[in-house]
């Protein structure tokens, strides 16, 4: 009821109040409350680990202390992802992360970051909640856009959709990533060359088969846009 009368109230965003994520204990009966909780993810098949990533706490109005400039959690960058174990009291924490995700049944996680320029590159990751060990998939820059993050139900191979292209290209070419537990990082799969000119479609996630043995992903033609402007280029060379 509070949400929907600042809404008629047309408050901004950052006026609006956010979400905590209460987790209770069940051998306790405790509840547990993670304030600023921007999103949250469970494995779909199995307990065990939970992740969320958070806002920074609000600002104090008033609060004018000079403060050193570095690299901040938002939409762009990515925000502070958490990694708890509902089994016991082991967590972890991973910067600037933008996507994750956990394997079918819990074995693994996988996220994209843009980096906090220090101990973790931009890129994509592997953790495996079994081991602990953390694999970079794809390390890039923190421009580079990632999406389309996926996995197969072992937790053993990962598929992503990367955008390595820092400019502003109208027709954006998204690349298509493999990575099988074991192989050192993730290796590109040549879709143009394979589909007939068609790029791979960013609007469609990779989706493993149950058995992992296919990877299934979009295509699309190539937008009328560049088309056009080709036909155009190669008119005016002719005059």
């Amino acid at each position: 009821a509070q949400v929907k009368e600042l809404r008629r109230l047309k408050k901004k965003k950052e006026e609006m109040p956010r979400d905590t994520l209460a987790i209770r204990m069940s051998t306790t009966g405790a509840v547990i409350r993670h304030p600023d909780v921007k999103a949250f993810r469970m494995p779909a098949r199995a307990g065990g680990w939970i992740a969320f990533t958070q806002e920074p706490p609000r600002e104090e109005k008033g609060d004018t202390k000079a403060k050193k400039k570095s690299k901040k959690n938002s939409e762009e960058n990515g925000y502070t992802l958490r990694v708890l174990s509902t089994n016991s009291e082991q967590s972890l924490s991973f910067p600037f992360v933008r996507d994750f995700l956990f394997s079918r049944y819990g074995q693994a996680l996988v996220f994209s970051t843009t980096g906090n320029d220090s101990t973790v590159k931009a890129g994509v990751y592997h953790h495996d909640l079994t081991t602990g060990a953390t694999t970079a998939l794809f390390q890039g820059r923190p421009k580079h856009k990632f999406k389309g993050l996926s996995s197969s139900e072992n937790g053993d191979q990962v598929s992503f959709l990367a955008d390595t292209d820092t400019t502003k290209a109208l027709v954006r070419h998204w690349k298509l990533f493999h990575w099988k537990k074991g192989s050192v990082a993730a290796t590109e799969i040549a879709v143009e060359s394979n589909a007939g000119g068609q790029l791979t479609s960013e609007h469609y996630t990779p989706v493993f088969s149950k058995d992992g043995t296919k990877l299934f992903f979009g295509v699309a033609p190539v937008p009328r846009s560049e088309e056009h402007t080709s036909e155009l280029q190669s008119h005016l060379n002719l005059v």
